[in-house]
């Protein structure tokens, strides 16, 4: 199990989601893992990650689970929705580019959309699976 495996990952989830036509003509390229001060809405950012694990017999692997976070103030679920359905059509069982690494899947497994506190922002969760081996 190695680091750069996950770094790879997250390099090849922010170009599948920054060149996906349908996620960019909500967000352009407001794709992120550290969010501006200054963000614009909407956007979506590549979060938390979890890894562990995935060897066979011959080759190492890793198995990693992240979230795509979707963040919106347009009136109503409609837009995050929107947003949330383009960054699934991106990645589902999609065939990324991972260096260093043979993509054995990616898939959507679950997601969640709330009204923050403050009444305006809507928050989608996604979570996604992705399983690696050394290549």
């Amino acid at each position: 199990m190695t680091a750069d495996a996950q770094s790879g990952v997250q390099a090849a989830v922010y170009g599948a989601l920054v060149a996906d036509v349908g996620v960019s003509a909500f967000v352009g390229a407001r794709v992120y893992d550290h969010v501006p001060a200054d963000v614009v809405f909407p956007y979506v950012v590549i979060g938390e990650t979890e890894a562990a694990p995935f060897d066979d017999k011959t080759k190492s692997g890793m198995l990693q689970e992240f979230g795509v976070h979707t963040w919106s103030r347009a009136r109503g679920a409609t837009e995050a929705k929107d947003i949330m359905a383009a960054v699934s059509a991106a990645l589902h069982r999609v065939g990324l580019s991972v260096a260093g690494h043979e993509l054995a899947w990616i898939r959507f497994t679950e997601s969640e959309l709330k009204l923050e506190d403050d009444g305006l922002t809507r928050h989608g969760m996604q979570t996604f699976e992705v399983a690696t081996q050394a290549a």
